[in-house]
């Protein structure tokens, strides 16, 4: 069904027509898919696919005020899901992400601009559990996040990234003295990744990813009823949050 948004906004609509982007912008709307990738010796290797060639450092969403009409198709830029657990109150937004990816980071400033102007949305982030890596990592994410740390998170996102394109395993990496730097226990912090709280997370975050066939991140999910999907007219954050803000609207 194809639904149409024409109004003006100061908001992640940063071109007239969907594919103009790619005159004046990059193409940053890119994910990480979580397939694992292999060692010469045919065992999963401590990072999973996420393309790079397009990644670059997150810029400040500094969006101009444009007028135009745009046309969202639903199953093409979005989806209708059910499946969340979250139990809120539109309106809210939903990020799953991975620590280690370099679009998880690119988009981070677009999402806190649109925050920052819509006070009334909140944000749930969910950290993908698609394989045994990232399981791990989303366990160390929910367990900063119950014990009200994850301040710390954009920084630990870049030294993620940095060891992945070094091809440094994360065990290899110094992150006691990480945490420590920033007054944390990373030993607390794991024995926490491997409580209760944590488990259910981890398993929420499971069952929602499979019902809503993630498979990519980042991925946003609007009031737990539309998924913004990958799409080859979608290419940059301006236009992911552009659908947001339509999304939100739409009933």
């Amino acid at each position: 069904m194809l639904n149409t948004f024409a109004h003006t906004t100061k908001r992640a609509l940063a071109v007239a027509v969907l594919a103009m982007a790619s005159v004046s912008a990059p193409a940053l709307a890119q994910g990480c898919g979580g397939e694992a990738e292999t060692e010469e010796n045919g065992k999963a290797a401590l990072f999973a696919t996420c393309s790079e060639s397009q990644a670059q450092e997150a810029v400040p969403a500094q969006l101009p005020e444009v007028e135009g009409a745009f046309e969202f198709v639903e199953g093409v830029h979005y989806k209708a899901i059910s499946g969340m657990e979250i139990e809120a109150e539109a309106p809210y937004l939903v990020k799953f992400i991975w620590i280690g990816c370099p679009y998880c980071i690119d988009i981070a400033p677009y999402v806190d601009s649109y925050l920052a102007d819509n006070e009334e949305v909140t944000l749930y982030t969910r950290h993908s559990a698609k394989n045994e890596i990232w399981e791990r990592d989303a366990r160390l994410y929910y367990a900063l996040a119950q014990t009200g740390n994850t301040a710390v998170v954009p920084e630990l996102m870049t030294r993620y990234v940095e060891l992945r394109r070094a091809k440094t395993p994360p065990e290899h990496a110094d992150f006691e003295a990480f945490f420590a730097e920033r007054g944390l226990d990373y030993a607390e912090l794991q024995t926490r990744a491997e409580g209760a709280e944590v488990n259910a997370l981890v398993e929420a975050t499971k069952r929602e990813m499979a019902a809503l066939d993630v498979k990519y991140v980042p991925t946003l999910v609007v009031n737990g009823k539309y998924m913004v999907l990958y799409s080859d007219d979608i290419e940059t954050n301006e236009q992911r949050m552009a659908m947001v803000e339509y999304l939100m609207a739409k009933e």
